[in-house]
């Protein structure tokens, strides 16, 4: 006889939990798995977006990303992004898109995607699906016809 399970995945700052459950909210098993984050300034945490995303969004691990210099507004990406991208395709996740992310984004000719978060709740399953049709829209265009 088939049985049915809940289980609830909490990915957090430092480390992500998961537990399963029976359908009278028993719980059957928990693990939790710390994971690394780095504090470069005040009121900043960089994690590895390898770890984090690239498996539940599909995407081989050792992707070259971005690291932020310090700057006069930290809270200004933009420059650091714009040298780092040039003129390729771009999917950028951040949970502070500035009106000058969104006016850069709208004047580039290469394919540009803007996925802004709640710092609240992260990444969600609608972002995944995004970038997902993003990644599958570049691919297609990108392949000889």
């Amino acid at each position: 006889m088939q049985q049915t399970y809940l289980a609830g995945i909490d990915i957090g700052t430092s480390g992500a939990k998961a537990m399963i459950f029976d359908l009278s909210g028993g719980s059957l098993a928990s693990a939790y798995r710390e994971y690394g984050s780095t504090y470069p300034r005040p009121n900043w945490v960089e994690q590895d977006a390898d770890l984090l995303i690239a498996g539940p969004v599909g995407l081989p691990r050792g992707l070259p990303f971005i690291r932020f210099t310090e700057q006069s507004g930290w809270t200004s990406k933009l420059p650091d992004v714009v040298r780092f991208v040039g003129d390729r395709a771009v999917a950028w996740v951040d949970d502070q898109l500035d009106p000058d992310a969104h006016a850069w984004a709208e004047s580039r000719e290469a394919p540009t995607l803007l996925v802004e978060t709640d710092h609240r709740v992260g990444l969600e399953l609608e972002h995944i699906s995004m970038l997902r049709a993003f990644a599958a829209s570049v691919r297609a265009s990108a392949t000889p016809r």
